[in-house]
């Protein structure tokens, strides 16, 4: 009986023998003993933890715990569970994520902190966290750190933030990893990428990118003329940047290439002038053809015109670089191009295109013995005039080695002027201008005129008359190159 009574009655006395508790297989709550109490603590009420996913699956309106997914404490209305602290938001993430590029990302956000977390992850598991970044104004910035830019373009990398005491955010937008653009020669060279053209191609730059690049344009350079030949003129050079090089005045700001396949086309140095009189089936810049001199076995004629250099932006502008002119001869001037062909005897000099190169010489020193001939214009500076004792210099070209290293070009030099052959003073020639210009035939009778440097956009050396086809000089090839910071794709 005293067995019985014990398990249905029971006191818990405190020290004063006063009943605390009793009957305790009948313990009620009723909602006044615990509502509109006062509780003394000074310690913390413990609640229930647990996930989103094990939210109790028919809650009561008003039950509260901790949601140890999103770090809040919520409660549930009736109809949803409602945090109870602010839940950040990643509204919008412009910029890109590049492969092997450390870009900068701008976040648009609601309800973060002053400070905030950024964390990167890919198929749900984090690959990178950035810490104490600063907002202003719903805005923060974030330099993309190399456990993100070295993953595999094509890779989805999902961008989330904690607030400063941790709440996660709500959502977690997803940028892909993205390529660098592709074509020509690229090299990289700390955060600057450079693609070098020496041949026809096209320049791809992967969707979602925008590329502001420094653009060299270097058209080829025309070929000396035969039989008191003047030089070539060198190709017309376009320069869009924000910086003056060698005194080379930009044409323009950088050029804004999007996403899509651009057409990049490089001109090539002109053919060897025609012999024997002729110069059949011309095309090329200028649309007259040149005046033959003295037909038969030695004759004359002018050089040719380089070939124009030229981008094709897609949806947008095309910019071309003109071929050099033609050198003069006996029997007709230089010709028209981005640098002006050299004259001959007393024969006019070509003229250069504005803001691409400089006009040929132009002494016209008359038709006599010995009978010298101009050297051809530079992309820098007009080329030389003839004089009684010696062909003209070809004009000089700039020097972009600071830019584009000396690889290219002639030694990174462009768009030098070819030198004027004097006819009958076989020492005094004419040489080529700084920049790959070739000089004026000379020391011997049947002596070679210099070829213009391939990928340079010079000029070829003038010819003498008794040169004939082996000796006539070709135009140097152009050249193009597309540079800029990977760091702002």
């Amino acid at each position: 009986m005293a067995d019985s009574n014990a398990k249905k009655l029971a006191q818990l006395l405190d020290g004063n023998g006063d009943v605390l508790l009793d009957n305790l297989d009948n313990i009620s709550v009723t909602p006044a003993g615990v509502s509109d109490q006062p509780n003394t603590s000074t310690g913390g009420l413990t609640l229930p933890a647990g996930t989103t996913a094990q939210r109790p699956s028919s809650p009561d309106t008003g039950e509260t715990r901790f949601n140890s997914t999103s770090g809040s404490v919520e409660f549930y209305d009736g109809s949803t569970w409602v945090a109870t602290n602010l839940i950040p938001t990643v509204d919008s993430v412009s910029g890109n994520i590049v492969t092997t590029s450390a870009t900068t990302l701008t976040l648009s956000l609601t309800n973060a902190t002053d400070t905030i977390s950024v964390v990167f992850s890919e198929s749900g598991s984090t690959i990178a966290t950035v810490s104490d970044i600063s907002v202003s104004s719903g805005s923060a910035t974030v330099t993309v750190p190399s456990g993100v830019y070295g993953q595999t373009a094509g890779d989805t990398i999902a961008i989330s933030i904690n607030n400063q005491d941790g709440t996660p955010s709500s959502n977690a937008p997803n940028k892909t990893v993205l390529d660098l653009p592709s074509g020509g020669v690229r090299t990289i060279s700390g955060d600057i990428v450079t693609h070098a053209y020496t041949s026809t191609s096209n320049f791809i730059v992967p969707t979602g990118l925008n590329v502001s690049a420094d653009t060299f344009i270097q058209a080829g350079g025309g070929s000396g003329g035969y039989h008191s030949g003047g030089g070539g003129g060198a190709g017309g050079l376009l320069w869009y940047s924000d910086t003056t090089v060698d005194g080379k005045t930009p044409n323009g700001g950088k050029l804004s290439f999007g996403g899509a396949t651009h057409s990049v086309f490089v001109g090539g140095g002109a053919a060897k002038a025609a012999t024997g009189g002729s110069y059949p089936n011309f095309t090329g810049f200028r649309t007259d053809a040149p005046a033959d001199g003295n037909a038969g076995g030695g004759g004359s004629s002018g050089g040719k015109d380089g070939n124009t250099s030229y981008i094709v932006i897609s949806g947008g502008s095309t910019y071309t670089a003109i071929g050099g002119g033609g050198g003069g001869h006996s029997g007709g001037g230089g010709y028209d191009g981005g640098c002006g062909g050299g004259g001959a005897r007393n024969r006019a000099a070509g003229n250069g295109t504005s803001g691409q190169g400089q006009n040929g010489g132009n002494a016209q020193y008359g038709n006599a013995n010995p009978y010298p001939a101009d050297g051809g214009g530079g992309t820098k500076t007009q080329g030389g005039g003839a004089s009684g004792t010696s062909g003209g210099n070809g004009g000089t070209g700039f020097n972009f080695s600071s830019i584009f290293g000396s690889s290219y070009g002639d030694s990174g030099a462009f768009g030098g002027g070819g030198g004027g052959n004097i006819q009958y003073d076989y020492n005094n020639p004419g040489s080529g201008g700084y920049g790959g210009g070739g000089g004026g035939a000379g020391n011997s009778t049947g002596s070679a005129s210099g070829n213009g440097v391939g990928q340079s956009g010079s000029g070829g050396g003038g010819s003498r008359y008794d040169t004939y086809l082996s000796g006539l000089s070709q135009g140097g090839s152009g050249m193009i190159f597309i540079r800029y910071d990977r760091t702002t794709l």
